[in-house]
C-alpha cells in the first residue's frame, strides 16, 4: 500500500446488522480512495453478523473487535479511541446504509489545508427505503453551520462524518461521561473548537427500515412528530450535554462560545437565563419553524 496516500479508517459499530451488512461493506470496501482500512466493533450481536464480520476479516482490510452491548454511543468512542494515531482521517459509518464509489474521496477534498486545523466533513444524505429506491434527500440547511447551531441541534448525521487527525485527536482528548448522541457530540466539539466543512450534496445511500436506531422520518406529519418525541423525551438532555462541553472543552472554546454554552446550560436554572436563550439569534436552530419551536421549548423548561 502506497503511504503517500492519505490513510483512511472507517469506523463502523454494527449490532444485529446482518440483513444490511453485506452490502455496506461492500461499497465502503469499493470506495475510489485506495489507501482504506475498517474498524469494527460489534456491540454484543445476538444474530449473525460477528460470522459475517469474521468472513471479511479473512479477506484482509476489515479488523473486528467483538464486545460487549454498550449502546451505539460508548460503542462509538470506543472506536474513536482504538483507531490508529497514523491514520489521516477517520470516517464514521452506519451499518445499514449504501456509500457511493466517491464518498471518501470527496470529503478529502473538503477536508484539505493545515491539517494541525481540527476539521469535520459532513453532508446531506439521500434517504432511500429498505430496497434502496429514493424517497427524498435530507434538507439543505438554510442558515450556516457553527457553534451556536450546534449546541441545540444534532445537523450532522454520524455516517456522514469524516474527521482529520487533528479533530479525531481533539474528541479522544478528552472523553465526555455523558453525551446524547456521539454524532452530535462531534459535531458541537468540532465546530466550538474547529471547523466545520458542509457538503450540500449526498454521497450516501440512507436506508430507512423498522429498525433504525435513528433515521428520518418522512413526509411532514412523520417529521413533528418525531421532533416532538424527542423533544419531550429528552427532559434535560440538551443541557446536560453542554454542561459536560463546557467542563472538558470550556478553556479551549473562544470567549464568544463559551459565553453562548453557558447561557445553553444555565437557562435549566434560571427563568431569566432562559429569556435571553430565546430571545438570542446567535444560538438557533436551522429550520424557522423549528427554531421558533425551539424557543418556546427553552420557555416551556424542557431544553
Amino acid at each position: 500500500m502506497n503511504h503517500a496516500v492519505p490513510r483512511v479508517q472507517v469506523l463502523l459499530s454494527t449490532c444485529n446488522g446482518e440483513r444490511y451488512l453485506r452490502p455496506l461493506l461492500d461499497s465502503v470496501l469499493a470506495q475510489d480512495h485506495p489507501n482504506l482500512d475498517v474498524l469494527v466493533r460489534d456491540d454484543g450481536s445476538r444474530d449473525g453478523t460477528p460470522v459475517l464480520l469474521q468472513d471479511y476479516a479473512t479477506r484482509g482490510r476489515v479488523h473486528v473487535v467483538i464486545g460487549e452491548n454498550v449502546g451505539v454511543v460508548r460503542s462509538f468512542f470506543d472506536l474513536l479511541r482504538r483507531s490508529p494515531p497514523d491514520a489521516d482521517y477517520v470516517a464514521l459509518c452506519d451499518q445499514d446504509d449504501v456509500w457511493l464509489p466517491d464518498k471518501v474521496s470527496r470529503a478529502l477534498g473538503f477536508l484539505g489545508g493545515d491539517p494541525a486545523t481540527a476539521r469535520l466533513y459532513g453532508s446531506r444524505v439521500q434517504v432511500v427505503d429498505e430496497a434502496l429506491a429514493p424517497i427524498e434527500m435530507s434538507p439543505k440547511p438554510p442558515r450556516a453551520l457553527g457553534f451556536g447551531n450546534a449546541l441545540v441541534e444534532n445537523l450532522l448525521p454520524g455516517c456522514t462524518m469524516v474527521l482529520n487527525r487533528a479533530a479525531r485527536d481533539l474528541v479522544v482528548s478528552a472523553p465526555p461521561e455523558f453525551a446524547f448522541m456521539h454524532d452530535w457530540w462531534i459535531y458541537q466539539v468540532a465546530a466550538g473548537c474547529g471547523e466545520i466543512r458542509y457538503d450540500d450534496q449526498s454521497r450516501i445511500l440512507y436506508r430507512q427500515h423498522a429498525q433504525n436506531a435513528v433515521g428520518i422520518a418522512p413526509g411532514s406529519v412523520g417529521k413533528w412528530s418525531r421532533r416532538f418525541t424527542r423533544f419531550l423525551n429528552r427532559g434535560h438532555s440538551v443541557t446536560r450535554q453542554v454542561d459536560e462541553l463546557l467542563r472538558l472543552f470550556g478553556d479551549r472554546l473562544s470567549p464568544e462560545h463559551r459565553a453562548a454554552a453557558r447561557l445553553v446550560a444555565g437557562s435549566k436554572h434560571r427563568f431569566i437565563d432562559r429569556l435571553r436563550l430565546a430571545a438570542n439569534p446567535r444560538v438557533y436552530r436551522q429550520a424557522p419553524i423549528d427554531d421558533l419551536v425551539f424557543r418556546g421549548i427553552v420557555l416551556a423548561h424542557r431544553l
